[in-house]
């Protein structure tokens, strides 16, 4: 699953034009409830029974728009049954499909996504009315719920930005829409919403939310790289009797050398290329392969399979290698695997037989079994048994 899926039958180049960071929309799923095949009661069971959940960091409960004191394990399942929404965060760390989602959103937008799951068993209300200070993607999975979306009253909200005191537009929303499993709802951040269960089952849905990098972003990594400047690190100039004439010529000095690093070239690649280096690399355990044994077991029938939760770019060198970047990682093979490695990472699974017919004239034992153990024991990847 990709955003072009998610978002069917609209366009991703609609969603971007005419909605993203501008309005809310709610697209209703017109064939089966296609997120159930992502995620099931079945899978959320197993999060619950099989992973050791901190109160409030991983799992909370809400009802009326409050977050309920911590309950030892056992109370949970009473709290559902009273009509408490469970909220589990970060979904995308702890089940592999989600994580493959996460992962594959992270490319497309090349910005952070978490991936955080709300059951709501009953037909109270969770959470009062709020905005967030990241865009939102819901994926309404069971169940159904009624999401009303209103006006924001800060433009592009940031978590400095966000006050106690604030308060909703004094107006009627601007989208009403009951979500059915299947369907989507799209929030930019700083929109106001709330949303009430209906039904006769528990809403199950996940929630995508994207936190975007902004212009304050890069002035603050943009500060981070000048630290190393001794002009920058220089005391301002001293207060002589009140004249600030001589601080007045300084901060007029550093603005325009400020300027000139803001439109630097080589800071604008760094910055751009630093955001996939930042990426989180998420290489699942495959054991004993990754220790380089019994990799080729099974002789030309081993099949092996690319990991989901990794985005890989190939580059060549000035030596005329080839290199593979994976987030902050690179690895670098010979220049005669180029037409290999391409073929490897434009499929999600290959058996060796496949490999050798595309591959006839290379040598197994110099150049196929190096780079395939090599991609195995960096979890690029894997041994499918």
């Amino acid at each position: 699953m990709n955003l072009a899926t998610i978002l069917e039958p609209l366009t991703v180049e609609t969603f971007f034009s005419q909605y993203w960071e501008k309005q809310a929309i709610a697209i209703q799923n017109k064939t089966s409830p296609k997120f159930q095949e992502w995620f099931t009661w079945t899978q959320f069971n197993h999060l619950l029974n099989f992973h050791r959940l901190r109160y409030p960091d991983d799992i909370r409960f809400n009802r009326d728009g409050e977050t309920l004191p911590p309950v030892n394990p056992k109370e949970w399942r009473k709290q559902l049954q009273e009509g408490a929404t469970l909220i589990l965060n970060h979904v995308h760390e702890l089940d592999p499909k989600i994580a493959a989602l996460a992962a594959v959103l992270r490319y497309e937008l090349g910005h952070p996504v978490q991936v955080n799951l709300y059951c709501t068993p009953d037909l109270e209300q969770g959470f009062d009315c709020h905005y967030d200070t990241h865009d939102v993607i819901i994926l309404q999975v069971d169940g159904e719920k009624e999401w009303f979306v209103l006006r924001e009253t800060i433009p592009f909200p940031s978590s400095y930005s966000r006050s106690a005191t604030d308060l909703p537009p004094d107006e009627p929303p601007y989208l009403k829409t009951i979500l059915k499993p299947g369907d989507v709802l799209y929030i930019p951040r700083g929109h106001w919403h709330y949303a009430v269960p209906c039904g006769d089952r528990p809403s199950l849905h996940l929630t995508l939310g994207m936190s975007c990098q902004t212009g304050l972003d890069w002035l603050q990594w943009l500060e981070r790289q000048l630290r190393d400047r001794p002009q920058w690190r220089q005391n301002l100039p001293v207060w002589e009797n009140g004249n600030t004439a001589a601080l007045e010529k300084r901060l007029q000095a550093l603005g325009q050398a400020l300027a000139q690093e803001l439109t630097h070239e080589t800071w604008v690649k760094k910055y751009a290329q630093a955001w996939f280096a930042d990426e989180v690399e998420i290489a699942p355990f495959a054991l004993p392969q990754q220790l380089g044994l019994d990799i080729f077991a099974e002789g030309l029938e081993t099949c092996l399979q690319r990991s989901p939760t990794q985005h890989l770019r190939l580059e060549m060198t000035s030596d005329h290698s080839i290199r593979v970047k994976i987030g902050a990682k690179q690895l670098d093979f010979r220049s005669d695997a180029i037409d290999v490695l391409k073929w490897i990472f434009e499929r999600d699974r290959f058996s060796l037989l496949e490999l050798a017919e595309i591959a006839p004239d290379l040598d197994w034992d110099s150049a196929i079994a190096p780079l395939l153990t090599q991609l195995v024991t960096e979890g690029v990847l894997t041994v499918v048994s």
